[in-house]
C-alpha cells in the first residue's frame, strides 16, 4: 500500500475523530450543560420571585405592627394597680356632689380574673337629667376605667323648699339605677402608661351634655307653684311704663320689669311705652300663649285697672 493510500486514511481516521469529538461536545455534553444552566435559572428567578414576595408580606406585616403599636401607644385609659373601695366612693362622691338629690353606692363584690380585676356597685339615686348624664359621661369617658352597665330611668316630681325663697317648689327629676364595675390590677401592658397619655380631642368623645332632656315635660296637667315669688301677671297691677321698662305692684310689693325678665310661668317679651301695654309669654301647661297687661285709659284717672287678655296667633286680642 503507498504513502498516499496511508495517509489519506490516517487522515479520514482523524477528521472522524474530530468530527465525533465535537458532535460529543456541541450536541451531547453542551446540550446537558445548557439545560442544567436554563434549569439553574429557573430556580434562580423562582428564588427571586419568592424573595420579592417574602419582602412585600414583611412590608405590610411591618405597616401592621406600626399601626398596632400605634393604636397600642394611643389608650387613654388608666387601670390602677391597686385601687381600694374608699377610693372609688370619693370619687364617685366628686362626681356627684351637685344636681342629685340623693344617691348610694352599693358593693356587690369583687370579681378576678387572670387579666384584670373589678368591683362592681349597684348605684342607686334622684337627680336632674342633665347632672346624671354628666356622671355617666365621665364615667365612660374619662381616664380612669369604669363601665356602666344596666342603667334605669323613669321621670319623677319631688317637691321641696326653695332654699332662696323658702317657698315650695316642684323639681322635675329622674330616680335612677345602675350597675358599675371598676377595674383595676390588669396585666402588664393592659393599662396606658402614665407618660405616654395624651389629650383626646373632644371630637372624638360623644357629646358632654344632652341635646335634649327627654324627662322634662313639655306640658303638665298642673301648675307648678310660684317657689321663686315671682310676678303673677294674674295677679298684678301695672302702674306705669318708663321708657321700655314696666312698674307693676303685687301683693309682695312694686316690681320694674323689662323686657326678657322672668315671671312666673313665662317671660316678658315686650314692653311698649306707645300703647302702655307689657306682653308676655306664659306655658300654662297644656298650652303656651300670649298675654297682655295694660292700663284701662278710662278709668286711667282713677288708677290702674288691670287685664290680662290671651292673644291668639296674629296678634288680636280674643274678647
Amino acid at each position: 500500500m503507498s504513502n498516499t493510500v496511508i495517509n489519506t486514511l490516517l487522515l479520514l481516521t482523524i477528521i472522524l475523530l474530530v468530527s465525533g469529538a465535537g458532535y460529543y461536545l456541541t450536541d451531547v455534553r453542551q446540550t446537558q450543560e445548557l439545560q442544567a444552566l436554563q434549569e439553574t435559572r429557573r430556580l434562580a428567578e423562582l428564588q427571586f420571585a419568592e424573595a420579592e414576595e417574602l419582602l412585600q408580606a414583611e412590608a405590610q406585616t411591618e405597616q401592621i405592627a406600626d399601626e398596632t403599636i400605634r393604636k397600642w401607644r394611643a389608650r387613654y385609659k388608666v387601670v390602677p394597680a391597686v385601687i381600694e373601695t374608699p377610693d372609688v366612693i370619693e370619687y364617685l362622691e366628686g362626681l356627684t356632689a351637685r344636681g342629685f338629690e340623693q344617691i348610694d353606692f352599693d358593693l356587690k363584690g369583687v370579681t378576678r380574673t387572670p387579666s384584670y380585676s373589678y368591683y362592681t356597685f349597684t348605684v342607686r339615686g334622684t337627680a336632674y337629667f342633665t347632672s346624671l348624664y354628666r356622671l355617666v359621661w365621665n364615667l365612660e369617658n374619662t381616664r380612669e376605667l369604669y363601665h356602666v352597665r344596666n342603667l334605669s330611668l323613669r321621670h319623677v316630681d319631688i317637691m321641696d323648699e326653695n332654699p332662696t325663697t323658702g317657698l315650695e317648689r316642684r323639681l322635675s327629676m329622674v330616680d335612677f339605677t345602675f350597675d358599675l364595675r371598676a377595674y383595676f390590677g390588669g396585666s402588664e401592658g393592659l393599662s396606658a402608661p402614665e407618660e405616654d397619655l395624651l389629650p383626646v380631642p373632644r371630637t372624638l368623645l360623644p357629646a358632654s351634655a344632652p341635646v335634649h332632656n327627654s324627662f322634662y315635660p313639655l306640658v303638665r296637667t298642673e301648675l307648678p307653684p310660684n317657689d321663686k315669688g315671682l310676678v303673677d301677671l294674674s295677679k298684678a297691677t301695672l302702674l306705669s311704663i318708663l321708657g321700655k321698662r314696666a312698674v307693676l305692684e303685687d301683693a309682695s310689693g312694686v316690681h320694674e320689669l323689662t323686657e326678657g325678665d322672668e315671671v312666673y310661668l313665662g317671660t316678658i317679651v315686650d314692653v311698649d311705652p306707645i300703647n302702655i301695654v307689657v306682653r308676655a309669654r306664659l306655658n300654662r301647661g297644656q298650652a303656651t300663649e300670649m298675654v297682655e297687661l295694660r292700663i284701662d285709659r278710662t278709668i286711667q284717672s282713677r288708677g290702674a285697672d288691670v287685664r290680662v287678655q290671651p292673644i291668639d296667633n296674629n296678634g288680636s286680642n280674643r274678647r
